[in-house]
């Protein structure tokens, strides 16, 4: 009996040390891939850029952003302030832990546009503006990780195909769904909620 006891006994040890030894090592590891990247970053930073290679765009928006841009403001102006091309990162609050690693796969990315609330620039909505690129296989897995980051961020995304003319009552329906798959009750703040009524929206 003592000798089971005994053998359990140095089994848990044993575990207790394999579990302490492996959750060192992979800290160690992530660390060192942090101080990497840190490094490579920096590195980056002090590289001297020859502007001479670089230009400026001719335009903001291609012309079917444009010509949806005007759609919102036509339709939205006094209800929702309008952002273009927003920086994904700029719409999370970034953890400590990982955070670098979260830079890297949301800090290059944009969303078309952004719908705020006027009185507080409260985030109301992002809006994408798909076309045929959509597509492709590097897209989705874009479309799907944006997807998926928004929902758990909790921000509502409404997805547009491209059309020659857009119509307003079918884009507040969108949006309306769009907050109602995205926010519970406790999320709706009533700013939110008094602006969707400006537009008769009810959530």
């Amino acid at each position: 009996m003592i000798d089971q006891t005994t053998e359990v006994l140095a089994l848990v040890f044993l575990g207790a040390v394999a579990i302490l030894f492996f959750g060192t090592v992979d800290f160690y590891r992530k660390k060192k891939r942090n101080q990497k990247s840190s490094e490579i970053s920096a590195k980056e930073a002090g590289k001297k850029i020859d502007f001479s290679t670089i230009s400026r765009k001719q335009n903001l928006l291609t012309e079917a952003e444009l010509r949806f841009f005007e759609f919102l403001t036509g339709e939205l102006t006094g209800h929702y302030l309008i952002f273009c091309q927003v920086r994904l990162a700029d719409l999370l609050v970034l953890p400590q832990q990982n955070k670098l690693s979260i830079l890297n796969r949301t800090g290059m990315k944009h969303v078309d546009f952004v719908l705020c609330e006027p009185k507080n620039l409260e985030i109301v909505a992002a809006v994408e503006l798909d076309d045929s690129s959509h597509k492709r296989k590097d897209r989705q897995v874009r479309d799907a990780f944006l997807n998926e980051l928004l929902q758990a961020t909790k921000i509502p995304l409404v997805r547009v195909q491209i059309k020659e003319t857009y119509n307003a009552a079918d884009f507040l329906i969108d949006l309306r769904l769009a907050v109602r798959s995205t926010l519970r009750d406790k999320d709706i703040t009533p700013d939110l909620i008094e602006s969707l009524k400006r537009n008769s929206i009810t959530v």
